[in-house]
């Protein structure tokens, strides 16, 4: 085994030319191999993965929550104040959203044809006429990263990048910048990061029933680059990297949107508030997971090696995926039985929260059975906790998975799923010595019947079963 750190030195870095790290060495139960080793970890590093957001439901964006048939779902709202009432009625939390990896000149006369006409177009550009107010041109002036390339990154495009096209061509250009707080404070000059916390304490005092910040694109923008502006490195507190190919020496992305999100906790939890970031998919962004509340998943990674991932990084906190029945126009998988049942339960085997964006309403109508089968359980084990070491396997059916969730009140779940086209009838053996306590009776929560334990188990294809077991 090995581990390597690829860490860069600069001497007009924060750290003058240090880069501290850490790591840990244990014994691992060969019984649970790398389990056990992960439930060490969490235990070496709890303030990681305290569990502050305590709501348990899905993710409801792009849609007026009166709208959706079924409220009682839905923990958290990625959109602003104007349904405050309706969330706090039916206990849904009101997070307001906010994107400092980005921002935008907007409403150009012509779309810029290449890289350098973009650039003319921003020496050009009154930000009095576009849509991010009269400060936007000096917080990408002092914030916009440099790629290895050279260039400043950007996109240019005549939408805002979401799951629709808007009505009506909107030609700009985006440029990634860094969201650290600290950036030129010292200068007085303003940074994105900043500018977005103030306005989150603006927001907050004037709605004071907000329940946390929505923070989008943590996973896109300034987090796919290596940041060389050197005028950066005076202010990141954490340790430079280095480009493969060259040794040339930057802040790594990821790195400032987590100083964004570490000021933004601290900013939001003394008055009980969550920090809830857009992660994206990728594992390269599992430094996001030890600095916030709720783990946003958008994209479409839907297979069960996600999943696992996704509940590894989150332990105890709530994970919730959000994908679409339609993009651009265009049906998707979810969008047919099939899709939204395999998505369901993909992600209920480890307690993710099987989401979809606009057209939530409609996904009600059309598969209201999965929600109303598959949703009650989901919040009961999302509440009892997932636990990596099982105490308990599956013996027979290969292929067949088996996650534990608790104790919690008495009782502890296990989410028993046979993800294969084959049926199987597996036995289920659970350490009770190890659990501390004695077996009673069981039940599928699934279909509210119940299962005797001494027996195999009859798992159909694509079943998932959540058994609850009675403890003594």
């Amino acid at each position: 085994m090995y581990l390597r750190l690829r860490l860069g030195l600069a001497p007009d870095h924060k750290l003058k030319g240090r880069a501290p790290f850490s790591f840990i060495l244990a014994a691992v139960d060969p019984r649970w191999g790398m389990r056990d080793l992960l439930a060490t970890w969490y235990r070496a590093f709890p303030a990681a993965f305290e569990r502050r957001a305590m709501k348990e439901g899905d993710w409801l964006f792009a849609i007026a929550p009166p709208k959706v048939p079924n409220p009682q779902d839905y923990g958290y709202y990625e959109g602003g104040a104007q349904y405050a009432d309706f969330n706090e009625q039916h206990g849904i939390l009101t997070c307001p959203y906010v994107i400092p990896g980005q921002r935008s000149i907007t409403r150009l006369e012509a779309m810029p044809g290449s890289y350098e006409e973009a650039m003319e177009a921003f020496e050009r550009y009154d930000p009095s006429v576009g849509t991010f107010g009269p400060q936007v041109k000096e917080l990408i002036t002092n914030c916009r990263v440099i790629a290895p390339d050279g260039r400043y990154p950007i996109v240019i495009r005549n939408d805002v990048g979401a799951d629709i096209k808007p009505k009506n061509p909107i030609n700009m250009v985006v440029f990634s910048t860094n969201p650290d707080p600290d950036l030129m404070s010292d200068q007085g000059k303003l940074n994105v990061g900043q500018y977005t916390l103030d306005q989150v304490s603006r927001m907050i005092a004037t709605e004071p029933r907000l329940g946390g910040i929505y923070v989008d694109s943590c996973g896109g923008w300034v987090a796919r680059y290596l940041n060389l502006r050197r005028d950066h490195f005076p202010y990141a507190d954490y340790p430079l990297t280095y480009e493969e190919e060259t040794g040339r020496v930057g802040i790594m992305g990821e790195t400032s949107v987590v100083e964004f999100l570490k000021g933004l906790g601290e900013l939001l939890h003394p008055e009980g508030r969550v920090v809830f970031p857009n992660i994206s998919s990728g594992r390269r962004f599992c430094w996001y997971y030890f600095f916030c509340d709720v783990c946003g998943l958008e994209g479409r990674h839907h297979d069960l090696t996600s999943m696992v991932f996704f509940r590894t990084m989150a332990h105890h906190k709530p994970a919730l995926r959000l994908d679409y029945l339609g993009l651009m126009g265009k049906e998707t998988v979810l969008s047919t039985r099939e899709g939204i049942e395999e998505y369901f339960k993909n992600c209920i085997a480890y307690a993710v929260y099987p989401s979809i964006g606009r057209r939530a309403d409609e996904a009600y109508e059309r598969f209201r059975d999965l929600f109303d089968t598959y949703m009650p359980p989901l919040r009961t084990i999302g509440a009892a906790g997932w636990e990596p070491v099982t105490l308990a396997r599956l013996e027979g059916g290969e292929g067949a998975i088996i996650e534990r969730f608790g104790p919690a009140a008495g009782k502890v779940y296990f989410t028993v799923y046979n993800p294969t086209d084959e049926a199987m009838a597996p036995t289920v053996t659970v350490d009770e010595a190890a659990l501390s306590v004695g077996i009673g009776p069981a039940r599928d929560l699934v279909t509210g019947v119940s299962v005797a334990l001494d027996k195999p188990l009859n798992l159909q294809p694509r079943q998932l079963m959540i058994l609850e077991l009675e403890l003594k």
